[in-house]
């Protein structure tokens, strides 16, 4: 409640008690315009798809025991599809081709473990063709959108960036009209894995 003063007398009106605002709300699809308006429309926030992550340790998992995996997809055939297990291939291409994942860049899958098997680790990073298309083990956090909005402020490079006269490393996307970052070569990836708690994540790009 607000106190009764000479410059509110007069001026507020009864409302119900710890009533709560109302939203409407609307699905956005998480497109390269939709991801340029944040920079562009005003608010100057820093939301990109992220590319270049690598199944490196701490990511090191096989898709027959992670609780899910992710898969890029493109058009053709597999460039090196990798030699499986024929039940382990068969169980991965079921779960693949029956998925109903919409999104034309990646698509999660679960598997219960039953039917697919792996040997030294060679369902990790898998090609595998399912009809007509190539479906590529990726990072789990391939092609997720997260704002990296905070992160353009505390980044670890700045200040050697800033030094050098180089432009900020995370702002730089941005900047050149990008709707993507790529995670650097020389960074290890378990950087990522202790950072991404400044990026929140959004969602996945294509969605």
């Amino acid at each position: 409640a607000v106190k009764k003063t000479f410059l509110t007398r007069g001026r507020c009106q009864r409302a119900a008690a710890c009533a709560r605002s109302e939203y409407s709300s609307a699905p956005v699809s998480l497109n390269d315009d939709t991801l340029r308006v944040w920079y562009t429309g005003g608010t100057l926030r820093y939301v990109y798809y992220v590319t270049g992550l690598r199944l490196e340790d701490p990511y090191i998992e096989s898709p027959c025991t992670s609780s899910w995996s992710r898969w890029s997809r493109t058009a053709g055939a597999c460039p090196s599809p990798t030699a499986l297990n024929g039940t382990t291939l068969a169980t991965i291409s079921a779960a693949l081709g029956q998925s109903g994942d919409p999104n034309p860049y990646i698509r999660d899958i679960q598997l219960t473990g039953e039917g697919c098997f792996d040997f030294d680790f060679d369902t990790v990073g898998a090609q595998v063709e399912v009809d007509g298309e190539c479906f590529q083990h990726v990072h789990p956090q391939h092609y997720s959108v997260r704002d990296f909005s905070r992160w353009v402020l505390v980044h670890d490079g700045n200040d050697a960036a800033a030094a050098a006269n180089r432009p900020n490393p995370i702002a730089k996307w941005a900047a050149q009209g990008l709707t993507y970052l790529h995670f650097p070569d020389h960074h290890p990836v378990s950087r990522f894995a202790s950072r991404k708690r400044y990026i929140p994540e959004v969602g996945r790009y294509g969605d």
